[in-house]
C-alpha cells in the first residue's frame, strides 16, 4: 500500500506534536491548550480527530479549495473590458468611481435590510462591488 504524502505548515507540525504529547499523556490537555492558545474543548476535539484520521486530521479542511467569496472570472473580465474600452483614459481613482456609478449593471446588488433587522443590529453583507474594491486594493473613491 502506497502512503500519501502529507504537506503541513510549520504551525500545523507544532500543533501535531503538542496533540500527540497530549494523546500519549506526556502533557495534560490543559497544558496543550495553553501552548496552542486554544480551549481545552478544542484540544479534546483535535485529539479525537487525530486518533480517528491520523496526522492528516490536523490539516484544515478548507485547504486547496476555492473561496466561496471569490469574484467570478466573468465579472473580472467584464470589469477589465470596461476599463479597457470605456474608461481607458481615466486615472486610478476615476475607474472605481465610474464603476460605482454604473454598479447596478455590473454588480449584483444586495437587498436592503428591513427596519426590524436594522433595529436588531444586523448589518448588510458586503456587496460584490465592495468585495471587488477590497480585492483590488482600492480604499478611497474621491468625490468631485
Amino acid at each position: 500500500m502506497k502512503e500519501k504524502d502529507i504537506v503541513m505548515r510549520v504551525k500545523e507540525v507544532k500543533r501535531l506534536r503538542v496533540i500527540e504529547e497530549a494523546t500519549s499523556k506526556q502533557m495534560t490537555q490543559r497544558k496543550a491548550a495553553s501552548i496552542l492558545g486554544l480551549s481545552e474543548r478544542q484540544v479534546r476535539r483535535m485529539v479525537k480527530k487525530v486518533a480517528r484520521e491520523g496526522p492528516i486530521g490536523i490539516i484544515h479542511c478548507s485547504r486547496n479549495k476555492p473561496s466561496n467569496r471569490k469574484i467570478p472570472e466573468q465579472l473580472k473580465e467584464k470589469v477589465v473590458s470596461l476599463y479597457q474600452k470605456t474608461y481607458s483614459d481615466f486615472g486610478p481613482n476615476g475607474v472605481p468611481q465610474s464603476l460605482y456609478l454604473d454598479k447596478h449593471t455590473t454588480y449584483k446588488s444586495n437587498a436592503k435590510l428591513t427596519i426590524e433587522e436594522e433595529l436588531e443590529g444586523k448589518r448588510e453583507p458586503k456587496s460584490q462591488f465592495e468585495r471587488a474594491l477590497e480585492e483590488l486594493g482600492v480604499e478611497v473613491i474621491h468625490a468631485n
